[in-house]
């Protein structure tokens, strides 16, 4: 099975998933040649400058999910998190191995995931509301949810301040 996501693919085989970077070359090069005509060459040199999260630039396009694996394997290598899946292994960014997590069935899909990490985190929670808001991050590893998409810096900073309230919320033992 491959799912989509929005930086990377994510073939699921077996116990393993293995997380691949979406590299945006031609959308890259689309949304530059659209600039260009409409700001000339100059100002158009800007969409380079743009760092890696900036939604439209080039660095996003063309690195974001290779830096999200990288980070994404090295942050649950740094940190004794109980809520993450393990990554087990990545070719520097190319590609992660990760283990499987089931999706969460319908009981767990009904639960207000965006009210219960707002009431762990308060405001703080609207620094990531994304990641945290939607079901579809989250898995069941040894029968216990888990976090399946925790690459970016802004899920990572969420994950270190409130991960072991969260961990214990979820019921993973210490």
């Amino acid at each position: 099975m491959i799912i989509k996501g929005t930086n990377r693919f994510v073939i699921v085989y077996g116990r393993w998933v293995i997380k691949i970077p979406i590299i945006m070359l031609l959308k890259s090069a689309r949304r530059y040649q659209k600039l260009l005509v409409k700001v000339g060459f100059v100002k158009s040199l800007k969409f380079f400058s743009y760092g890696i999260n900036a939604f439209h630039g080039f660095q996003y396009n063309i690195f974001k999910g290779i830096v999200d694996n990288w980070s994404e394997y090295r942050f649950f290598k740094k940190t004794n998190i109980k809520i993450l899946l393990p990554c087990v292994f990545s070719f520097f960014g190319i590609f992660n191995l990760c283990y499987f997590a089931s999706p969460l069935n319908e009981e767990n899909e009904k639960k207000d995931f965006a009210y219960f990490f707002y009431q762990i985190m308060g405001n703080d929670f609207y620094f990531d509301s994304h990641h945290f808001s939607n079901v579809n991050n989250f898995g069941i590893y040894q029968g216990k949810i888990c976090i399946l998409d925790y690459g970016d810096k802004a899920t990572q900073k969420l994950l270190l301040e409130y991960g072991d309230e969260i961990s214990k919320a979820f019921r993973w033992s210490n």
